[in-house]
């Protein structure tokens, strides 16, 4: 009967380089969980997209007021009308 395999453990032993050396450590390394790597450049990221969201949500206010500013203007001058008649009968 044969008995199981063990994987080498890295280090100083037989037919390994010392430990702590580069050659020591494996070319690749386990991976404990499915999350993405961090980059370096993902806060920069956040906020590139962050600014280029805020710049639509300006281009589309300007839009808008610029589109039906005087229909708004009327709509809020014809409400303050009513309201004050209202409260002053």
């Amino acid at each position: 009967m044969q008995s199981p395999v063990t994987p080498p453990i890295w280090g100083a032993q037989k037919g390994y380089a010392q430990a702590g050396s580069r050659a020591s450590r494996p070319a690749f390394h386990r991976v404990e969980s499915m999350e993405p790597a961090q980059s370096r450049y993902q806060p920069a990221q956040a906020l590139v997209e962050f600014g280029l969201l805020l710049a639509l949500v300006a281009v589309v206010a300007i839009g808008s007021l610029l589109l039906f500013g005087s229909t708004v203007g009327d709509l809020i001058s014809t409400l303050s009308h009513t309201v004050s008649v209202n409260i002053n009968p």
